[in-house]
């Protein structure tokens, strides 16, 4: 009994060491970091860099549909363009030189560039962006926001449709900001309560903005925008395509002026002659060639005898030159016998 009770002992810890090695779970809101949480949906101009994980170097992209995990970051350079679509409905458009990373609680990290989010109008549904000076949730809203690169320089966070709340990290209060509201944050990380913008400002900043108007897909939200701001629609970003695009026919032209278009020749057929071909000279006629002479059918050969038959094989001498036999020359004939005739 006494040695059960000590190999019970043994197990039991054992199995508690084994227990106390294992990873923490996640949370409930967090995700597995090999679980895809968002996804590249669209791209205007390049380039376009996004760092995955297990990589020391930011890598460039042209294509959509590249999936993107928790710890991975997407960034845009100069005048580039990117959208950022979650799988909870959020999308992020990364402007000038934006840099944006996915946390594994769901939320975008933006540390610097211009950013348009759009937030799907779900109830329930909220959506957070943490950046250097405080966090950002919306719930059906188009927030913009504008932060420098460096220290210096304030930080925007403008509302162009619905609500949004800026809890500041050096403030105990958090920020509202409604529809056409703007709050501008200080670098030291303080700012004042947001003033209402003036609406004709308001449409000279965002007129033909490429964050609105570039991107071939729209946001839900884009013509209430354009009717309370007044702002005109002119794309002015070129789009990169990723489908083969339609020809577009020619313009159109009078009835004389159209013309067939010659066919193309095929280089696996001969060249068809033109359509206007020179006479060719009248031919000579041919003299008339003598007939062939007709092969004489030759006799099948018997078979030659092979080396196990006990017998040589005959060696077959070599074709001679035919020699033409000439016949010799007549002789008279001798002269009759006399003496046989006398007796």
């Amino acid at each position: 009994m006494q040695r059960f009770g000590v190999f019970g002992v043994v197990l039991a810890v054992a199995l508690w060491g084994c227990g106390t090695t294992l990873p923490p779970k996640p949370f409930s809101h967090e995700v597995s970091p090999t679980e895809p949480l968002a996804r590249i949906t669209e791209i205007q101009d390049v380039p376009v860099w996004v760092r995955f994980l297990n990589s020391r170097r930011d890598r460039p992209v042209r294509g959509v549909g590249i999936a993107l995990r928790a710890g991975e970051t997407v960034r845009t350079e100069g005048k580039s363009l990117a959208q950022i679509t979650l799988k909870d409905g959020l999308v992020v458009r990364l402007g000038k030189d934006g840099v944006a990373v996915l946390q594994t609680d769901g939320t975008v990290q933006i540390t610097r560039g211009q950013v348009l989010a759009w937030v799907a109008p779900e109830p329930g549904k909220m959506a957070t962006l943490e950046t250097s000076f405080g966090r950002v949730t919306a719930e059906h809203a188009t927030v913009y926001l504008e932060l420098p690169q460096g220290e210096r320089g304030d930080r925007l966070v403008q509302v162009l449709q619905g609500t949004a709340v800026v809890k500041l990290a050096r403030s105990p209060e958090p920020f509202t900001v409604k529809s056409g509201e703007l709050l501008r944050v200080k670098a030291d990380g303080t700012a004042e309560p947001p003033k209402v913008g003036d609406p004709a400002a308001i449409a000279k900043q965002f007129d033909n903005h490429p964050l609105l108007f570039a991107f071939r897909t729209q946001i839900a939200s884009l013509p209430q925008i354009t009717s309370q701001f007044g702002l005109r629609t002119v794309v002015t970003t070129r789009t990169i395509e990723y489908q083969p695009r339609p020809v577009a026919p020619p313009p159109s032209r009078p009835a004389a002026a159209i013309q067939e278009p010659a066919p193309k020749p095929d280089p696996s057929r001969a060249a068809a002659p033109t359509a206007n071909p020179e006479p060719a000279p009248a031919a000579s006629p041919k003299p008339t060639a003598p007939p062939e002479p007709v092969a004489t059918p030759i006799e099948p050969l018997e078979p030659v005898p092979t080396p196990e038959d006990g017998r040589a094989l005959p060696v077959q001498p070599e074709p001679q030159p035919v020699i033409e036999l000439v016949p010799p020359p007549e002789r008279p004939n001798p002269p009759a016998n006399t003496s046989n005739d006398r007796g």
